[in-house]
């Protein structure tokens, strides 16, 4: 993609065409490779505002961002991503799929030797634990 490409692409319009037609529609593979990363980012933060107001944007906006985090090797961004979603699971009451996408998104933080975003998810993955009674 050359710069003037690159320059062409509107994070708030590629937002909002996820919001309203979801990961089909976005067409990941035409973000600039050197924006996908701050996407993954957006995403995050946009799941978690739409998870009490709009279950049906979460999931719009979740879907994407799974399908981007596939096209960039960043556990970091990739464990955000899925304590987002384990925190979306845990709102709908889904706790054993809350726990789950914690747990693994514990093992990616652990593996970068993250240590404060390891204590954030397994802090989210303590309410999940006390509803099922394992802890």
């Amino acid at each position: 993609m050359n710069g003037i490409e690159e320059h062409a692409f509107s994070p708030e319009e590629w937002l909002a065409e996820v919001a309203s037609h979801g990961a089909a529609a976005a067409r990941v593979q035409e973000i600039p490779e050197s924006r996908r990363g701050e996407m993954i980012d957006r995403l995050v933060v946009e799941i978690g505002q739409a998870v009490y107001a709009d279950a049906a944007k979460a999931d719009r906006l979740a879907a994407a961002c799974n399908a981007l985090i596939t096209l960039v090797p960043d556990r970091q961004r990739e464990g955000k991503a899925l304590r987002a979603r384990g925190h979306m699971q845990f709102v709908r009451n889904r706790l054993t799929e809350a726990l789950e996408l914690y747990e693994r998104a514990v093992t990616l933080f652990r593996a970068t030797d993250d240590r404060t975003e390891m204590a954030v998810t397994m802090s989210g993955g303590m309410q999940p634990l006390i509803y099922l009674g394992r802890y």
